[in-house]
């Protein structure tokens, strides 16, 4: 294998054996022992070698694989020189190099264990040289950093900086450029000129091949990887306070869809992976703790929201590493529950290393305010509208003015006289500030705030390496009453035991308090949410009546005050303990067993009362609800795990285990009502004078798996990754319980090619991957036996027997459902890394599919679950593409850009299902077919379909084919046909596709790096993206009639409504409702988006400011979340808009320290 030398372009390449890809802390205790016994070593050390007709470079590579020193030179320099011939016993190292080397131009220097090799003619320009430069080099955190390697850029002339992570280096000249290197971070490029005294910062290389990354149960070098791994870069994610790391995530991997359900204080987001086809979420693994999906439990009349009940549990800066396994050579491992994808999350560890100690501190305080709110009419323009609007309507019922031509329905009876419902004195007391209107989303809205405090401390000392942290998180929503508190611990304990043995344990515990706030579902009228309430209820109206009650809009008694919903009590609380531990045993070098047991249980307990001041809960005289609901995971896992490196070329790894899983769940809720009065909330629901309903449910299920991995690859060029394995799923009847999911890929890098050379100056890696693999899914619970539930109950006498009743047929034949997976990619690196990426295509089969079919009226229950002749496609590309734009020593500017495509859609359709007029068999999931519109009907309109002026002109555009007798022609599908033409209906026919609303996303990242500043802009953006809006079909645009109809307010883009006082108006009438066929595609809007999601500047202090304070690195950063967004969608959010007046997005300015001693 050639490793350790210089490149054409003279680059030294770092070295690979004595300086791993670790973290400093591996390092500093080994580089101590290197500077305190460099000479005894060199003059001690004795080597042994015979071979016969080799060259210098590979006679080099024998003496490192049976010494400690490394040899550094340039391909150039030596490829000329003869190869030669060695048998020597014992030798002193001095004596074999000069002997090596005699009859050459070449010398050596031996600086510590390091062997450079270089001309005789620089001997004397490397004692020319002029000063003395010094100095200390640190990790970006601040960390000293022994082992870098420091060289006169051209020359042989360098060092390495000692355990302190302090260099000297002698004979500079004034004009030299020092370059400083060190495996598995970016090297860096000095100009001397006058200095004598230069500090450096070493940062991670990001996008080295050399990277480790996490796969099914074990890691692997990025360089060796044949699966599709993406990672997330975790210190750019967790730089902004956020109740969970899942809500920085969007953008940042490329085939990872982030989806934010709701931006209120902890809002649940829905991950995906590669498409949504396999109707799965990722299966996320903490630590190697296969977890589950936990939903907290819910109450009370109104939605809440969603929260996060996985991710959430843990501390952003306590996660090391994400990285996500994506097509099915890479998930198979894990079998049935990875048919969504895997998210293998890696906690934070202590060490190997130095005996040290570290404390952390990681603060922020920040205030959030909302963000693109809609602008309601004021109570002026509210009243003279509502007017307006009833005018309107009158002259339409009257069928006089601009309406005369529209016919008259039978029975038509003339309106009589017009009356307003506001009189001009009413309109005038608020015109001229006798009565004042109330702005009700000022009432329920407030600047939010939010605190973070987290405390890490670090070390080991002797065998023992310990992580621990405390984080506490604090959010006030921007919605009154709506907060967050969270509290999170971890211990992560590592300890060897003599050596072979080394047992470790992870233990994390957090608490979630939430108070919540109504903020619905989407529902309208007395099922509004409180923002919804807010947006349209009557400015007109005061919060409170002159009898110290909550005002009611008489017009529209069920709309609640939106205030009242402050009244509304409603908590949460989660609790999570995560619990892990393992015990490896070395049995032979190369060869080891590790044993873990895991334990993951979720709880969450719901609170709410509904009081009597509120509308609905006046008509339960008050209504308390409790609920609770419990998941616990169990796990044991056993690996056997071999590495083996024969010869010089020939790396081999294999990975042989069973684990064993129980999931169990149970949950009860129980609500109360008729309180005698509203304090006792849910703390005695006795109290109650209606009988108190109960629910409960529980469950469990259990895997037994059993995989094996092998791996292999020849001198890093050609690469072979073979998984399987076998689930056992209580699901399915024994005859079919077991599944096997095999996953192959293979690697080609075609850059280590001899035919390849002439491009090695600027081309680092070219390795072409393929893979194939299988995962399954046993999502469709005991459906292979019968089943039965409550709900036979009868009467007996006076008293209600309970009773259960057939609820499911079992089917036995039920088999697993099948994924299918195929992959190609293409991981490139060039110009020393300076860009680096792989391309993505992959294609997604799924067979098998788990589903119901109707049954017979005739049979007990209506559907059987059975395996669905159909199949399901998912295909894409993808691209990740890292940068170093600009690399000097004062200016650094690195980017990373993500694209993710894809495409879902039917590939055969079951039998049974019957296709509509705008189906296919190979239909694309997400197709949008709607109504085609023209504009606003005219005056005069003669169209039978369109004759209200100012409505939505709707298209007849097709029809059905029928046949003589009149039936609707259907093809071989069972697909009904088009006849081509207009048929004076409007009907499924003429609807129009519109497009597939499967939008692609694009993510950029940009970390700039001045002196001591920081700055870090990260962007991301969905395209390919239409959306109904929603602020304008819900809010009254597309029906001003509402303010009469419902006595509800509206937007003020309203105002610029078609009208017959407004011919020119752009908006429909307020006759829309009117209408007959709808608004079509008119409220439909391009809601492609790009959004700045955060903007951080940072300036880390001096370190000789620092010191006397005994304080390794104080960073002071300032945040803004959510400046800048940019989209043609003219709702609330393109993003968080999953309803109409959903909890509204935020804009975040935040100030921290980091601080480490």
């Amino acid at each position: 294998m050639k490793k350790n030398r210089l490149s054409d372009s003279s680059r030294w390449v770092k070295w690979e054996k004595l300086l791993l890809v670790m973290k400093l802390t591996t390092l500093l205790v080994l580089i101590f022992v290197f500077n305190a016994s460099a000479e005894l070593y060199s003059q001690n050390s004795k080597i042994s070698l015979r071979v016969e007709d080799e060259s210098l470079n590979e006679i080099f590579n024998k003496i490192e694989e049976q010494s400690e020193f490394r040899f550094f030179y340039q391909n150039e320099q030596i490829k000329d020189v003869k190869k030669k011939s060695v048998d020597v016993s014992q030798k002193d190292i001095h004596e074999l190099v000069d002997n090596l080397l005699s009859e050459t131009n070449l010398t050596f220097k031996l600086v510590d264990r390091n062997i450079i090799v270089y001309p005789q003619s620089q001997l004397n320009a490397s004692l020319q040289q002029e000063k003395t430069v010094s100095g200390n080099i640190t990790d970006s955190e601040g960390q000293p950093l022994p082992g870098v390697t420091i060289l006169i850029k051209g020359t042989t002339n360098g060092t390495i900086s000692d355990f302190d992570g302090k260099y000297t280096i002698a004979n500079v000249p004034a004009g030299s450029t020092l370059v400083f290197s060190f495996v598995g971070m970016s090297a860096q490029e000095i100009v001397v000129a006058n200095q004598t005294s230069i500090d450096i910062v070493m940062t991670e290389d990001a996008i080295g091949i050399e990277e480790v990354v996490a796969i099914g149960y074990g890691v692997q070098k990025r360089r060796s990887l044949t699966s599709s791994v993406a990672s997330v870069d975790v210190a750019e994610a967790v730089k902004i306070p956020t109740s969970s790391v899942s809500h920085t995530l969007q953008g940042r991997a490329a085939g990872l869809s982030v989806n934010l359900n709701s931006a209120q204080p902890g809002g649940a987001v829905k991950l995906q992976i590669r498409g949504s086809a396999t109707n799965r979420s990722p299966l996320i693994v903490i630590d190697g703790m296969p977890t589950s999906d936990f939903s907290p439990s819910s109450v009370g009349y109104f939605g809440t929201g969603a929260l996060d009940g996985v991710l959430s549990s843990l501390n952003p800066n306590d996660i090391e590493n994400i990285d996500i396994l994506k097509d099915a050579s890479a998930t198979s491992i894990y079998g049935s529950k990875a048919a969504g994808g895997v998210i293998l999350i890696t906690t934070k560890r202590g060490k190997k290393g130095e005996d040290r100690f570290s404390v952390d501190v990681n603060a922020s305080t920040g205030i959030q305010e909302m963000v693109n709110l809609p602008e309601m009419l004021n109570a002026v323009d509210y009243m003279k509208e509502t007017n307006r609007v009833k005018r309107e309507k009158w002259l339409y019922d009257s069928r006089t003015d601009v309406y005369s031509s529209v016919p008259k329905p039978n029975g038509w009876v003339a309106p009589g006289e017009f009356s307003p419902y506001f009189s001009a004195e009413q309109i005038a007391e608020f015109e001229n500030g006798t009565r004042t209107g109330t702005n009700w989303t000022d009432e329920v809205t407030r600047t939010g705030m939010v605190q973070n405090v987290d405390l890490s401390l670090s070390g080991n000392s002797k065998n023992t390496r310990y992580y621990a942290s405390f984080g506490a998180f604090d959010q006030k929503g921007i919605i009154k009453n709506n907060n967050l508190s969270k509290y999170t611990g971890r211990v992560n304990v590592d300890q060897e035991i003599g050596d072979k043995t080394t047992v470790g344990v992870t233990i994390n515990f957090s608490q979630i308090n939430t108070d919540n706030v109504s903020i619905g579902n989407g529902g309208q009228w007395e099922n509004s949410g409180v923002l919804m309430s807010s947006l349209v209820f009557s400015p007109t109206l005061p919060v409170y009546d002159e009898n110290g009650n909550f005002s009611t809009n008489d017009r529209m008694s069920v709309l609640p005050n939106p205030v009242s919903y402050l009244d509304i009590t409603n908590q949460t609380t989660m609790e999570r303990f995560f619990s892990s531990a393992f015990l490896k045993y070395n049995i032979l070098p190369g060869l080891s067993i590790k044993t873990q047991l895991g334990f993951d249980r979720n709880a969450s307990d719901n609170y709410g009362y509904l009081p009597t001041t509120t509308v609905p809960g006046a008509s339960y005289n008050g209504r308390a609800d409790r609920s609770t609901n419990q998941k616990s995971n169990y796990q044991f896992q056993t690996l056997l795990n071999y590495i083996k490196t024969f010869g010089d070329n020939h790396n081999l790894s294999a990975t042989l285990g069973t684990e064993y899983m129980k999931y169990k769940w149970e949950s009860f809720s129980a609500r109360a009502t008729d309180f005698p009065f509203d304090g006792i909330l849910w703390n005695n629901m006795n109290l109650g004078a209606e009988r108190p309903q109960v629910w409960s449910s529980g469950g469990s299920s259990e895997v037994i798996s059993y995989f094996l991995r092998a791996s292999y690859d020849y001198d890093y060029k050609y690469f072979v990754t073979a998984n399987l394995r076998v689930d056992g799923s209580s699901n399915f009847s024994p005859e079919n319980q077991y599944g096997i999911f095999p996953g192959i890929s293979l690697g080609w890098d075609i850059s280590r090619e001899s035919f390849m050379s002439s491009s090695s100056h600027w081309l680092n890696q070219l390795k072409l991957r393929v893979g194939y693999g299988q995962t399954g899914n046993d999502n469709i619970g005991t459906a292979f036996s019968d089943y039965y539930s409550p709900g036979a109950n009868t009467m007996w006498g006076n008293s209600i027997i309970s009773g259960v009743r057939l609820a499911g047929l079992g089917n036995p034949d039920l088999k697993w459902e099948k994924q299918e997976d195929i992959n190609a990619g293409l991981d490139f690196s060039l110009f020393n890394h300076r860009v680096a990426g792989s391309l993505e295509y992959f294609n997604r089969t799924i067979s098998r599919i788990l589903g119901t079919k109707n049954l017979l009226s005739s049979n007990p229950v209506s559907k059987i679950a059975y395996n669905l002749d159909a199949k399901k496609q998912t295909y894409g590309t993808e691209l990740t593409l890292n940068t170093k734009n600009i690399v000097s020593d004062k200016f650094n500017w690195n980017s990373d850009i993500t694209f993710t495509y894809y495409r879902d859609r039917w590939l055969q359709r079951d039998p049974s299902y019957v296709l509509g007029i705008n189906e296919s068999p190979k239909q694309y999931f997400g197709e949008l077919w709607y109504y085609e519109t023209d504009g606003l009907v005219e005056v005069g309109s003669t169209d039978p379909l369109n004759l209200i002026p100012g409505t939505v002109k709707i298209v007849d555009r097709d029809g059905y084919l029928l046949d003589d007798d009149g039936n609707r022609v259907l093809d071989s599908d069972g697909k009904p046909q088009r006849s081509g033409k207009p048929d004076g209906k409007i009907d499924d026919a003429d609807k129009v596709k519109v497009g597939v609303n499967t939008p692609f996303t694009i993510g950029f990242n940009n970390t700039f790096n001045y002196g001591n500043f920081d700055l870090s802009v990260y962007t991301y953006g969905v395209f390919n993206r239409w959306k109904l809006n929603e602020t304008y079909t819900k809010l009254g645009v597309s029906n001003p009639y509402t303010l009469v109809s419902t006595a509800s307010n509206i937007p003020v883009e309203a105002l610029d409504r078609w009208n017959s006082d407004n011919l020119e108006g752009t908006g429909v009438s307020a006759l829309q409702s009117s209408a007959q066929h709808g608004t079509g595609d008119f409220f439909l809007e391009d809601a492609w988006f790009i959004r700045v999601r955060d903007i951080t500047l940072g300036y880390t202090l001096p370190k000789h400011i620092l010191q006397n304070a005994k304080i390794k690195r104080l960073r002071l950063y300032c945040n803004i979340t959510n400046p800048f967004l940019f989209t043609p969608y003219t709702g609330m959010d393109p993003e968080t808009d999953q309803y109409v007046a959903a909890y509204p997005n935020h804009r975040s300015y935040n100030l921290g320290l980091q601080l480490s001693f």
